[in-house]
């Protein structure tokens, strides 16, 4: 009889004492400084009720709570109010937060959400402060959440989610918060006639379609990502109201996505019908409407039938940013039994105009790079991109930046938008390389990409065309060399009498060049010198040559400007050949100042056997494929190429060293990617799920191994040993005496030659909690919930801070007793406190996957003693 007067009692004082009006609502957090942050709570309230708030109370996820007062209404259709609420905190230092605002209770009736008149409304946003993510605001939701639904009509939704710090958001369903901000107990999705999803990129939550009338509540997520992290995370929880309806919504004409150059203005037209021939209006909200000095003009009308709409944007360069702005287009028809909506989203992409007048200047040892300073926008500084030989790349405005399949490379960054001059000293002789750079913004956006240059280093003196191998073998071996007349040597010291070339040979490309020739030529036309009794099977060869002349008496070497970087150095074609499973990939040795332009390929199964061509490349990497394992292979190249001196062109022809390779299977297959990972939290076991990259990868697979670690900086164990092919999933059942229902795994895949894979990704679970608070206590004699005692199960919890609140902030009790054990009285009076609601906030100290973590709750519990000496 108790638990039914009980019932009885909590049924009305819910009802009476409690708001039944809350719909809607989401909080969204602002920086101020330091970790000073302005807090907006926005809650969604209908004005069929006399029930209303000033104030809420809020957890700010750090252990205290405030009561923020509201400082706005707004009235809006189908009798929502729109409350907005601010608060100021200032958290104590970098950590995730998650701010929380309760209050009871929804609204009665409510489908999807067992006893929701009992159920608390709640709201939940997730803020991570952390010094390398840098200042955080998270995006403002600008639709508000009115909309009404049919029967068998599709619902759509869009929060307009806007972040002003040019974060990329990402979306997904949730389950709608009660007590503590935690999801509410066997709440599920609405039905649908086919689907009921939220649009990981734009954001629509689409239901298609309702199929019973009355109210809906609704969850949905939106990230704030930044460098591949998420910062922040907003809830929005959302009721929808479905009716019976012979209408049907107004349908948005062809939608296409728009990219403008920042300074330009955009302008295009919407259209709408609706086939009931009902007036039609048009509404349009999304970034271009939120950010500073932005004249945005739309020209909506209501029509009948058929409506078309204007929208017109007058850019400027403070609207570049790296990810596009969302429009967000609504069709409302006005029906005399209901209003519908379609809703559709524009992307507008905001790029800077490219940087102007990129040159480039030869020097003997790098490339020098000008331009002039942009002047587009709050330039940060400038990217520099290179590649080799010319591009038929062409900019889009789609297109921040240039693409990787461009063929450019990122070699450089300057920070300094002043600084306009790039000196690439990487660059290497017999090469030609084209350059193109961009500006670079604060939140990472990129320009247009500049125009190309092209340069290769300036020619040296001589300039060499020919060191080729042209004998091979291991004592007899030859290397022809010959160079360009040096036309200004001859010029400059035309004069002298005694005038000589000098030849130069090292082992390694280093400073350890020494002369092994000298061939008098007093007027510089014997151009070639061969090199014998050589090695020309183990290793290559690098060579200089040198002109000296007679200055009173003595031989001095001469230099272009007297500048050494003059001296050329050309080495034997040679290649390194990496070993894999049926092939042998070839990485040919390029420091040679021409310019090469292809390469043939003759391969042999002996080395004095008959060579036979096995392609051509006009890169220096090549894979030779389709080989048997085990078996030597010998190969030799010859390189076709030119270079330009003095105006003259020549042609370069050069004959390669033979080397040999055996090919073996040293390459692990793929690494495997874990898919999934989850945890039954009752039966205190994980369940993971992993998959190869491409269907190529199974062939290579013969088992997987699978390691565990029970924290997060712990030390990986094999977990399992071998596990057949065919196995994708695994359950690991865990000793609940020993771990926590949390860990981190990885998956290794194995060939047939032993050949492990790199590990999967580490991926970690921890969200499992064994710590639950009652919000309901009957304290008295009759030995019936006599205590209030925490549900500390397994008995992880070793410690908590638990205070308790009445409804005018004073404190009644505390404890650090993990189990609680609040008999019901009132620590400051010492009798038992009165029938009502009390407010807590509960510090649980728990393992997690990072060691003893702090986790808040906070929530209400409703207190009916029974007994005397109550206040």
């Amino acid at each position: 009889m108790r638990y039914f007067l009980l019932a009885v009692v909590l049924f009305i004082f819910s009802v009476r004492s409690f708001a039944t009006h809350n719909r809607a609502g989401e909080i969204t957090v602002e920086l101020i400084e330091g970790y000073r942050y302005r807090v907006t709570v926005t809650t969604y309230t209908s004005t069929l009720t006399t029930v209303d708030r000033d104030s809420l109370l809020v957890s700010w996820g750090d252990g205290t709570f405030t009561t923020v007062g509201r400082t706005g209404q707004v009235l809006l259709p189908n009798f929502y109010k729109k409350n907005t609420y601010i608060g100021f905190h200032e958290f104590p230092g970098p950590g995730i937060y998650e701010i929380v605002m309760e209050d009871p209770n929804r609204n009665p009736g409510v489908l999807n959400i067992p006893n929701s008149v009992f159920t608390v409304f709640s709201i939940k946003t997730t803020l991570n402060i952390n010094i390398s993510t840098g200042n955080i605001n998270s995006p403002v939701l600008l639709n508000p959440p009115f909309d009404r639904a049919g029967v068998n009509h599709p619902f759509i939704h869009n929060p307009a989610a806007f972040d002003p710090d040019g974060d990329s958001l990402s979306y997904g369903l949730t389950i709608c918060r009660g007590e503590s901000g935690e999801p509410i107990p066997n709440y599920q999705l609405p039905d649908a006639s086919d689907t009921l999803y939220v649009n990981p990129v734009t954001g629509d939550l689409v239901w298609n379609a309702p199929i019973e009338v009355g109210k809906f509540n609704i969850a949905m997520q939106i990230y704030e990502w930044r460098d591949g992290q998420v910062v922040s995370s907003i809830v929005r929880d959302m009721q929808i109201d479905v009716f019976e309806t012979d209408n049907n919504p107004p349908v948005n004409g062809n939608i296409q996505n728009y990219c403008v150059l920042a300074g330009d203005t955009l302008t295009f037209n919407v259209s709408a019908t609706d086939i009931d021939n009902d007036y039609i209006k048009h509404t349009f909200t999304g970034g271009p409407y939120a950010v500073e000095n932005t004249p945005v003009n739309d020209t909506v009308a209501f029509e009948l039938g058929f409506l078309e709409s204007s929208f017109t944007w007058k850019t400027n360069f403070t609207h570049v940013r790296k990810y596009p702005y969302q429009l967000v287009v609504k069709a409302e028809d006005q029906n005399p039994e209901l209003n519908l909506v379609d809703i559709d989203n524009i992307f507008i992409s905001v790029t800077a105009p490219s940087p102007d007048s990129l040159t480039i200047q030869s020097f003997y040892n790098q490339l020098e790079l000008s331009w002039k300073q942009s002047v587009y926008g709050n330039v940060q500084g400038y990217q520099i991109y290179r590649k080799r030989d010319s591009s038929d790349f062409i900019p889009d405005t789609c297109y921040q930046g240039i693409p990787e399949n461009s063929g450019y490379e990122l070699i450089g960054i300057i920070d300094n938008p002043e600084d306009t001059i790039y000196r690439d000293s990487s660059a290497n002789k017999g090469f030609l390389y084209c350059y193109r750079i961009t500006a670079i913004y604060e939140d990472g956006a990129e320009s247009l990409p500049s125009n190309e240059v092209c340069g290769e280093l300036k020619a040296g003196s001589p300039a060499l065309l020919n060191v080729s191998v042209t004998k091979v073998d291991e004592t007899n071996g030859e290397v022809f060399l010959s160079w360009a007349f040096p036309v200004d040597a001859d010029t400059i010291i035309s004069d002298v009498a005694d005038r000589e070339y000098r030849i130069f040979r090292s082992y390694n490309n280093t400073s350890d060049f020494q002369q092994i020739a000298t061939i008098p030529s007093n007027d510089l036309r014997d151009t070639t010198y061969t090199d014998i009794d050589l090695n020309t099977v183990d290793f290559p060869y690098y060579y200089r040559v040198e002109i000296y002349w007679d200055s009173l008496g003595t031989m001095v070497p001469y230099y272009i400007n007297g500048d050494r970087n003059a001296v050329e150095t050309g080495q034997t074609l040679y290649s390194d050949l990496l070993a894999g499973d049926n092939r042998l990939t070839h990485q040919i040795q390029k420091e040679s100042p021409w310019i090469d332009t292809l390469y043939t390929l003759w391969r042999s199964d002996e080395f004095d056997g008959i060579y036979d061509s096995v392609g051509f490349t006009n890169s220096v990497d090549f894979i030779d494929s389709a080989l048997i394992n085990s078996k030597d292979y010998y190969y030799q190249y010859k390189s076709y190429g030119y270079r330009q001196v003095f105006g003259n062109t020549y042609n370069a022809q050069n004959q390669s060293h033979i080397v040999s390779g055996r090919p073996i299977d040293t390459i692990p297959p793929c690494q495997p990617e874990i898919q999934s990972l989850t945890s039954n939290c009752e039966f205190f076991e994980n369940e993971l799920s992993w998959a190869m990259p491409y269907d190529s990868c199974y062939e290579d697979v013969v088992h997987y191994n699978l390691y565990y670690s029970p924290t997060f900086d712990g030390t990986f164990q094999q977990l399992e040993n071998e596990l057949e092919k065919t196995t994708r999933t695994y359950i690991h059942y865990i000793d609940s005496s020993i771990y926590n229902v949390s860990g981190c795994y990885q998956v290794t895949a194995v060939d047939s030659f032993g050949n492990e894979s790199s590990p999967s990704g580490n991926v970690c679970i921890d969200e499992c909690t064994f710590y639950e608070l009652p919000n309901i206590f009957a304290p008295g004699n009759d030995g019936i919930m006599d205590l209030y005692v925490a549900n500390n199960k397994y008995g992880f919890v070793k410690e908590v801070e638990m205070q308790i609140f009445n409804r005018w902030g004073q404190l009644i009790y505390e404890t650090t007793h993990p189990d609680i054990r609040w008999n019901g009285l009132n620590q400051q009076s010492n009798r038992m406190v009165s029938t009502g609601v009390y407010y807590y906030v509960c510090v649980v100290y728990e393992p997690r996957i990072t060691g003893i973590e702090s986790r808040t709750l906070t929530g209400f519990i409703h207190v009916y003693p029974d007994g005397e000496n109550v206040e």
